[in-house]
């Protein structure tokens, strides 16, 4: 029996069940979608010049420990809407190598309430020597730097995304890395001394980096002569 229609190639074939498959997973994937829109709230729309808290869960924070550190950070301000899942955020420098644009679920927005009231002003700057400073609320953490250290700065008024390392020169008060050197401010590097009298070594190349060899000389000079004479 002859038919009117040719039959089927293994291309045409093939074209048939690539169509029925693609079918297949449009239908799947649209009422996977419909069953998950039904948990999923709707996402704020937000606008230009908003205030927004960004989730810290992709972003390295310098910060003692990750299970201590804060879940979200900011806020930021919406610099650009690109689409209305996607906004640029305007961050501080520290974070210049992080790309810019969050996608809304990221994202939260900034409410201010009698129990969620606005987060507090930085301290004005002071003027030492003609140079505004800023104040620290405490050193987290210390790292060798040629010869000296650098300190990881918690600075007064600000959040943990402007934390920064700056070296013992520009902490202008020593009395914060002599605290951070305490027993219990920090743990120590390495140290030696003669009998009770430990001095920790970063300290001593803090003084000696900063050129403050008076200092040095004045609180370590006899815990120093003692533990060159015990090793000779």
């Amino acid at each position: 029996m002859k038919s009117r229609f040719p039959p089927l190639t293994p291309l045409s074939r093939g074209a048939v069940i690539w169509r029925r498959a693609r079918e297949t997973l449009l239908r799947v994937g649209a009422r996977t979608k419909a069953q998950a829109d039904r948990h999923r709230s709707k996402s704020p729309v937000y606008v230009v010049g908003q205030k927004v808290w960004l989730s810290s869960k992709d972003i390295p924070l310098r910060s003692v420990s990750n299970k201590l550190a804060p879940k979200i950070i900011g806020p930021f301000t919406v610099t650009k809407i690109l689409s209305p899942v996607a906004v640029r955020l305007k961050l501080p420098p520290v974070y210049r190598r992080i790309h810019p644009v969050f996608h809304v679920s990221k994202l939260k927005p900034l409410f201010h309430s009698p129990i969620n009231p606005p987060a507090p002003v930085p301290p004005p700057l002071r003027l030492v020597d003609g140079e505004p400073t800023y104040s620290v609320n405490r050193i987290l953490d210390s790292r060798r730097r040629g010869r000296g250290f650098q300190y990881l700065v918690d600075w007064e008024g600000y959040g943990p995304e402007e934390r920064s390392w700056v070296t013992a020169r520009d902490i202008l008060d020593h009395s914060l890395i002599d605290d951070y050197n305490q027993p219990g401010g920090a743990p120590r590097r390495r140290a030696f001394g003669f009998g009770e009298k430990f001095i920790a070594w970063d300290l001593l190349m803090d003084y000696y980096v900063a050129g403050d060899l008076l200092t040095l000389l004045s609180k370590f000079g006899d815990c120093i002569w003692r533990t060159w004479l015990s090793s000779t």
